[in-house]
C-alpha cells in the first residue's frame, strides 16, 4: 500500500513553511518563534490540500507547543537574567 504524503503550509504573516508527514521538519518554525518573540500565535495560519486533513487541530497543537517552548525558553531568560544580576552586585 502507498503512503500518500501531505504537505502543510504553517503561514507567519509572510514567512511560509512547508513541513511533510514523510519528514516533519519544524526547525525553522521554531526557529522564526524564538526570533520573533512577540509574535501572537493565533495569528499563524495552516493550509493543506489534504481534504481530510484537520486544520484547526493540527493549528491548535502547534500552537500548544510552541507556546510551551516559549514558556521555556522565557523562565531560561529570567534565570539567566537573575544570575547575571547576582554576579554583577
Amino acid at each position: 500500500m502507498e503512503k500518500n504524503s501531505i504537505s502543510i503550509k504553517v503561514i507567519f504573516d509572510k514567512n511560509t513553511y512547508l513541513i511533510s508527514n514523510d519528514s516533519p521538519n519544524f526547525d525553522d518554525i521554531i526557529k522564526f518563534v524564538i526570533e520573533n518573540p512577540d509574535f501572537e500565535l493565533d495569528k499563524l495560519k495552516i493550509e493543506c490540500s489534504e481534504e481530510n486533513f484537520d486544520d484547526e487541530t493540527f493549528k491548535a497543537a502547534l500552537i500548544e507547543s510552541l507556546t510551551e517552548i516559549k514558556d521555556k525558553l522565557k523562565i531560561e531568560k529570567e534565570k539567566y537574567d537573575n544570575l547575571l544580576k547576582a554576579i554583577n552586585e
